[in-house]
């Protein structure tokens, strides 16, 4: 009988604690471009991660000074809008943008 009560008791408890779900968490990729003068090292790059609280995976370069990443963040900022602009204050970081396609229209307008 205690332990049914005790049994109980814990998963009552567990019921409190709200978990972040995955659909309203940061998941995006991203365009960055580094400072001038800054390179794109292990180093700067766990510095900008540490910063801005976000996690970075490098994907590639699209040119000696634009590279693609992988941004994510625990918590919930669904568009990563937040972690944009915690990005973009690190002084290492010239822009930081979401990684969208671009067409031959997007450059005439």
């Amino acid at each position: 009988m205690a332990f049914t009560a005790l049994s109980t008791l814990v998963v009552a408890s567990c019921g409190g604690n709200t978990n972040v779900s995955r659909a309203s968490r940061c998941s995006e990729q991203i365009t960055l471009s580094l400072a001038p003068g800054v390179d794109r090292t292990d180093r700067v790059m766990k510095d900008v991660s540490r910063n801005a609280d976000v996690q970075l995976e490098y994907l590639r370069s699209a040119s000696p000074t634009l590279h693609v990443f992988a941004l994510t963040t625990h918590t919930s900022d669904p568009g990563c809008s937040d972690a944009l602009t915690r990005l973009r204050q690190d002084r290492h970081v010239r822009f930081a943008e979401l990684d969208r396609r671009r067409s031959y229209l997007d450059s005439v307008r």
